[in-house]
């Protein structure tokens, strides 16, 4: 009896451990996800695995939370913007667009690990999920996602002290902000015309990013109640919304700002392109010199809802953020979490005369 009792207790023992790990079939190799899971931005379920030492990411952004993290080097493959926006990086393949990543590579490499946009089209993440890719679906551009979203990562990769410690950091001036302008009511609040990338694409509410990063800095997004997302408008509607504020956001891919750019010769260009449009000049932005130009490395970033919030909240409000630095604050952000020394390029355009 007293046999049976050890070996009845084994057995659970053994079917309990097997309940704890799934295998799943890599190659030659077997990869043990442990029961624990994550919920990605979409809202699926994903087993965590035991180690991650492979990594695809098929956008930039991802790569700076994983520096965050101290996992970087398990990034093998990323897609073609990261490496306009990563140009120094070595030993990382090429794996296609951001949109359409080559899902044959991807198959072949059998990373350990897929992280891409939520709005991955379809038939690619049915490609991924069938060929038994362990795929997270992660943004990191909605500002009000973005605190899961790292969390969520910091756990995926067992790195949640490092995540919470850098969502910490942000929140702290996410809050400063708030606790500077949480009294000016909204009527006072300056108007902003926000254009994208493209010439004359804005954003609505309904666009939820850039919509939230100027809410979160204390301003009214003109285009706010337009119907589509990314609503294309005219010189004649500019005109006739008079913002108080104008911001360009640029892409980090496009030569004019970024991280690697430091001489200021085509943001100087752009700015004047810009402001040339038809009756600009006579615009209260304009005049009171409040119109800027950002780079999409602050925009639309983790790091956008605090320095992209105070670099516009500054510009807002220059004498309530007087003391506040927002260049020096993301300067601290690469010495303290991304182990960078080097100057951050410039990311704003112009910034001396806020």
């Amino acid at each position: 009896m007293e046999t049976i009792f050890y070996m009845t207790l084994l057995c659970s023992v053994l079917s309990l451990f097997s309940a704890c790990n799934m295998r799943h079939r890599q190659g030659n190799t077997d990869v043990v996800y442990h029961a624990e899971t994550v919920t990605d931005t979409q809202g699926r379920v994903i087993p965590i695995p035991g180690k991650i030492e492979s990594t695809v990411v098929c956008y930039s952004g991802v790569y700076a939370i994983l520096q965050v993290l101290g996992v970087e080097d398990t990034v093998i493959g990323a897609v073609d913007t990261f490496f306009k926006t990563y140009k120094n990086v070595q030993g990382i393949e090429n794996f296609g667009q951001w949109n359409s990543p080559n899902i044959e590579k991807i198959i072949i490499a059998r990373p350990d690990q897929v992280i891409a946009y939520s709005t991955i089209p379809g038939e690619t993440l049915k490609q991924l999920e069938a060929a038994k890719i362990n795929l997270v679906l992660i943004d990191l551009y909605k500002p009000r996602n973005i605190e899961d979203e790292i969390l969520t990562l910091g756990k995926l990769y067992r790195r949640e002290e490092k995540a919470r410690e850098y969502v910490d950091f942000l929140n702290r001036y996410k809050n400063l902000v708030k606790e500077r302008t949480g009294d000016i009511p909204r009527n006072e609040r300056p108007r902003v015309y926000l254009e994208n990338y493209s010439d004359y694409s804005t954003s609505s509410s309904a666009a939820e990013s850039m919509n939230d990063l100027l809410e979160s800095a204390a301003c009214i997004n003109i285009a706010a109640d337009l119907p589509a997302p990314y609503p294309r408008i005219s010189d004649e509607w500019i005109l006739e919304q008079r913002p108080d504020i104008i911001i360009k956001n640029c892409s980090s891919t496009a030569g004019i700002l970024g991280p690697d750019i430091y001489d200021d010769t085509f943001a100087a260009k752009e700015y004047k392109r810009l402001a040339s449009r038809l009756g600009w000049a006579n615009l209260p932005a304009l005049k009171n010199h409040k119109f800027i130009i950002l780079s999409s490395i602050i925009t639309t970033s983790p790091e956008g809802p605090a320095i992209g919030a105070l670099i516009i909240a500054k510009t807002a409000y220059p004498d309530r953020f007087r003391d506040i630095d927002p260049l020096e604050i993301y300067a601290d952000i690469r010495r303290r979490f991304l182990r960078d020394e080097s100057p951050a390029g410039i990311l704003v355009y112009p910034w001396e005369e806020n």
